[in-house]
Order: structure tokens, then C-alpha cells, then sequence
């Protein structure tokens, strides 16, 4: 059957349909996109805010960096590409005291742009994440910690539980 017009009102999208022009306008490329992690355990202080070493991109718990914009010297996703990007930040303490406070927060520049708090328990996972434009060329995204349990809190460095993520929204 040779389809030369397609109305969104008459056609069955569980049909299967053979294309032989080209079909503009559907899809896209998600990238620039990362997925960096923790290469060592990591020690936040007391009451710091500090910058999570998400440093590693190894690839062997599934690091990529498509387009080499993750920054792993400063820690930071700094895109080449204006938009839109959803970014996902996780970490866990090896910690198993309790305390009152862990917070993670996700920044643009040096503005915060995300913030969650979890009290802490044994080995507590703690995550963020938010949409946010770039311009493409000066913007960058990074993570920081902070905690309050009166000393020096370690993080894993297990791939799979403290990594930063992201990449960019087709619009």
C-alpha cells in the first residue's frame, strides 16, 4: 500500500508501516551525555561542603562520556551543546552511624540548582536530580556534599551507588 499522505487522525499507530523516503522530524541524538563515578573512597569533613570526586570514567561500571565534556580534573559536566539536560547525582556513606543530616546538591556555575537532605542511618544512599539548560560554551554542572555527623565520613567507590549522570533532552 503506498501511503503519499499521512494524517495523524487516520493513521493506525499499531500498524506497521514501510518507509522507502525519508522520515524527518522523528527521534534524535541524546548527547552530549555522561555517566562518571567515584575512582577512590572519598572522605567529606564535618560541616564542608565539598565537591564529590566523580572522576572516573574507566568504563567498567558503564562510564561513557560521548562528546569528552566531563571535565574529570575539576569534576564537572561542562556541555558543548546548548539545551536541555536531565543530570542524576547519587553517593553512599560507608558509614554505619547514625546522624542527623547528609546533603547533595547539584550546581550550575556555583548556583545551586538542586538540593536533597536524608537523614543518615548505616550505609544511606543519598541522590538528586533536576532539568536544566546550558548554554554550550561557559556553562558547567558539578556535585557537592555536606554532612554533620562531628568527624570525616567516607564514600564508596562502587560504581554502581555514587555516580553522576546526565545527558541531553531532544526538544
Amino acid at each position: 500500500m503506498a501511503i503519499t499522505k499521512i494524517q495523524s487522525e487516520s493513521m493506525n499507530l499499531a500498524d506497521t508501516y514501510a518507509f522507502t523516503g525519508t522520515v524527518t522530524g522523528a527521534g534524535g541524538v541524546m548527547t552530549p551525555a555522561f555517566k562518571a563515578s567515584i575512582g577512590a573512597i572519598q572522605t567529606i569533613a564535618n560541616s564542608a561542603d565539598t565537591i564529590v570526586n566523580y572522576d572516573s570514567l574507566d568504563g567498567s561500571g558503564g562510564e561513557f562520556d560521548t562528546d569528552s565534556d566531563y571535565d574529570t580534573t575539576n569534576k564537572r559536566f561542562v556541555p558543548s551543546s546548548a539545551g536541555k539536560y536531565f543530570l542524576y547525582a547519587q553517593a553512599r556513606t560507608t558509614s554505619s552511624s547514625a546522624f542527623s543530616k547528609l546533603k547533595m546538591q547539584i550546581r550550575k556555575n556555583t548556583t545551586e540548582i538542586a538540593r536533597t537532605y536524608v537523614y543518615h542511618s548505616a550505609l544511606t544512599t543519598v541522590w538528586s536530580s533536576v532539568i536544566m539548560a546550558a548554554n554550550g560554551s561557559s556553562d558547567y554542572f558539578d556535585v557537592r556534599i555536606s554532612q554533620n555527623s562531628g568527624g570525616n565520613i567516607d564514600f564508596e567507590n562502587q560504581d554502581y551507588s555514587c555516580f553522576f549522570m546526565g545527558y541531553k533532552i531532544i526538544e
